[in-house]
């Protein structure tokens, strides 16, 4: 089994740095080796853990021979504080770390909601902004209405609005969901508040009026089957017509959606 749970808080902590895959990807199948100990034995406060290098690779990283890449990895993520301890040892058979406090504190901080993810999922993502974008649709799961907001200094300038929309339309055809993409801009003030994205998942009752509303919107960007479109004022009243909203895509159920097994 390759998932983890994580709190919706250590994640959005995690949003905040400004790091690319490799070194998400690491702090994530790090997490993810601490829970796997934890769920056989506890771990004392401040103890460092040992990852054996050849099982992250078999299931979180992807293959190496060396560690130069993954050293490059580490020392970018010493930059940061979200590691006390984050070392290759041992002729590079393991991997020795401790989160930061402040990252712990998110951790167990008592969370409002849980993120259930997968690290072999994580893998195959290609930027951070996929990986984000991944996590937070995992985290509107079992919503009722699915939906999580970009921040608007998320959404950025055109390259990095370029980024997110690329994810998106990579997650729409890795999950078979529709997603829609709804930059919010202040009435007055006419700046960016934030970028309001729904997703239509499994079990979800989205009328489509409302998965499709523009409102407080400039445009509105539909991310469906690995590709993600600006839509016209034709195409959201056509969209707009009918009431419940039938999922058209092939349902995966919900281990092998979560597993990302077959």
């Amino acid at each position: 089994m390759h998932k983890f749970k994580i709190s919706a808080n250590a994640r959005d902590f995690l949003r905040t740095f400004d790091l690319g895959a490799p070194e998400i990807r690491l702090v994530y199948a790090l997490f993810f080796v601490m829970q796997r100990i934890e769920s056989n034995q506890s771990i004392n406060e401040g103890e460092t853990i040992r990852a054996y290098l050849s099982d992250l690779r078999k299931s979180a990283l992807p293959p190496e021979r060396g560690t130069r890449l993954l050293r490059c990895v580490i020392d970018r993520l010493h930059k940061t504080d979200l590691f006390k301890v984050l070392n290759v040892t041992n002729c590079s058979q393991f991997i020795e770390y401790q989160f930061g406090d402040a990252f712990i504190d998110k951790i167990w901080d008592v969370p409002t909601r849980y993120v259930v993810a997968n690290v072999k999922e994580i893998r195959e993502c290609r930027t951070s902004h996929e990986i984000h974008f991944l996590m937070l649709v995992w985290g509107c799961h079992k919503q009722t209405y699915p939906y999580f907001e970009l921040r608007a200094d998320e959404w950025g300038d055109r390259s990095c609005q370029k980024r997110w929309k690329l994810a998106a339309a990579r997650i729409s055809k890795r999950l078979g969901y529709t997603l829609v993409l709804c930059p919010d801009i202040q009435q007055f003030s006419r700046t960016l508040r934030r970028v309001k994205v729904r997703v239509m998942t499994q079990g979800c009752i989205w009328y489509r009026k409302s998965f499709y509303s523009s409102s407080g919107c400039t445009e509105l960007y539909e991310a469906k089957d690995g590709a993600c479109r600006k839509l016209t004022n034709q195409q959201l009243i056509e969209r707009r017509i009918g009431s419940v909203f039938v999922h058209d895509g092939q349902e995966p159920d919900e281990v092998s959606l979560l597993d990302g097994e077959t």
